[in-house]
């Protein structure tokens, strides 16, 4: 899966030398391992976690993923679940793509609080009503300009 993204990202190489230049690429390789082994120390923790629990609802992707994975095991006739390169291809995309969707979704946030003054006024009283911002704690700060 990460090799798809990469081969996406170098459209002026031809596919068949980024390939091969993928497989040559040691620390390519490396990062590509690593990043293979986070996504089954996260696996095998989920997996950890939904044996000490009894039909828990997953809390997130990796545990749906899992539960899946889960489904699948303990009833081979029935293909209802994923396979576990499915899984895995997943949570890499999960990993590889999420941060630029969590700054896309901060970017448009921001952008529409700023054209809606209701809105940052309540955000603002809400913050005060639970303490989780004092005014003490924005002294001195510069306002936010076009400039910035």
């Amino acid at each position: 899966m990460l090799h798809v993204v990469l081969l996406m990202t170098t459209p002026c190489v031809p596919r068949w030398l980024a390939k091969i230049y993928l497989k040559c690429n040691w620390k390519y390789q490396r990062a590509y391992r690593l990043i293979l082994e986070l996504a089954e120390k996260l696996v095998e923790e989920e997996q950890n976690k939904q044996s000490e629990k009894e039909n828990g609802r997953p809390k997130n992707l990796v545990a749906s993923l899992v539960s899946s994975l889960n489904e699948q095991a303990n009833d081979e006739q029935v293909p209802s679940g994923i396979r576990r390169a499915e899984m895995f291809d997943e949570i890499l995309t999960m990993i590889v793509t999420g941060y630029e969707t969590t700054s896309t979704v901060l970017s448009w946030f921001i952008f529409f609080a700023s054209k809606n003054p209701q809105v940052q006024q309540r955000m603002k009283e809400e913050l005060r009503e639970h303490h989780l911002l004092m005014t003490d704690d924005l002294t001195g700060v510069p306002p936010l300009t076009p400039d910035n």
